[in-house]
């Protein structure tokens, strides 16, 4: 799982203890729920958070209403105000779902999943129809991230929860952000979603995570962030279904019929040369488990 932290991550301001913050997001003025979420994602933030209290003091249903988009938007303008909500709650989410499987247990019931996913349809207008053409891309750098973010480590907290964001479409919608957003820190999130989607136990059928690899194997083409490529080429190599069909003489032969042979081999010996041990060795595997089964592909 991953947190999303702040600054020093340091709060000294009473102002931000857990109470007043509660209080603040409870009440009907808008300014204060803000001020009210600003405090909850900068504590959630630090060394052990308090996420069971922030569970057990039931905010939930209010952090949604902030997903939904529920609150007078009216009010403020939208750069003050529905930019902002929509950021904070996405990120206290994200965090909160780096809790314990009880602690995700709760968010999950409290109808997370299909919020997540629906703004993170870049088609579904309902999601921006609030945004400011020319501030569009800064609302998908920072709420796509943060939403992507969110979903991973709910997915990564149990198979039945990866389950029910796949069942809601969850992976589909990734997908369709990562094919078409050439915003670095969106992808990056991304890729390490997918990739958590593929690592998985129990293993998930390989047609149902095929579109994901095929893409991810598409991206290591063009890819240069070396936490993205770490993640796609260790899940590659460490993906038992992969292992199991390369073995079986039949992945190879599937990816590299999709692809041009001789390019995707060479992506692979493109990354052997990197200055990053961490993507070299996944690198060797990935090579090594083709040509093990594939003599002809060995002599590429």
């Amino acid at each position: 799982k991953r947190v999303r932290f702040y600054g020093k991550h340091e709060i000294s301001n009473s102002e931000f203890e857990l109470p007043n913050v509660i209080e603040a997001i409870k009440s009907n003025d808008l300014q204060q729920q803000l001020h009210g979420a600003i405090g909850l994602r900068k504590i959630l933030t630090l060394k052990n958070p308090p996420i069971q209290a922030v569970i057990d003091a039931n905010i939930l249903p209010r952090l949604i209403e902030f997903l939904n988009g529920n609150a007078d938007f009216q009010v403020f303008p939208y750069s003050a105000c529905n930019f902002s909500f929509l950021e904070e709650a996405a990120w206290i989410f994200t965090n909160l779902a780096n809790g314990t499987n009880e602690n995700v247990a709760s968010i999950v019931e409290s109808g997370t999943i299909p919020l997540l996913i629906r703004i993170l349809d870049t088609e579904n207008t309902e999601a921006v129809d609030n945004v400011r053409e020319q501030d569009l891309e800064d609302y998908k750098s920072s709420i796509f991230s943060q939403e992507s973010m969110g979903i991973g480590n709910i997915s990564a907290t149990s198979h039945e929860f990866r389950d029910k964001i796949l069942e809601n479409g969850g992976l589909e919608s990734i997908l369709k952000v990562l094919k078409t957003s050439i915003d670095q820190k969106i992808r990056k999130s991304c890729i390490w979603v997918v990739t958590n989607f593929c690592r998985g136990k129990p293993t998930l059928p390989f047609e149902r995570v095929r579109p994901a690899i095929s893409l991810l194997i598409q991206l290591l083409k063009e890819e240069t962030d070396p936490d993205s490529l770490t993640d796609t080429l260790w899940m590659l190599t460490y993906y038992p279904g992969i292992q199991i069909l390369i073995k079986a003489n039949q992945l190879a032969l599937d990816l590299l019929e999709e692809f041009d042979e001789k390019e995707t081999i060479e992506v692979f010996l493109k990354h052997i040369n990197s200055e990053r041990v961490v993507i070299q060795v996944p690198s060797l595997r990935c090579l090594r488990l083709i040509a093990e089964k594939n003599e002809s592909k060995a002599k590429v």
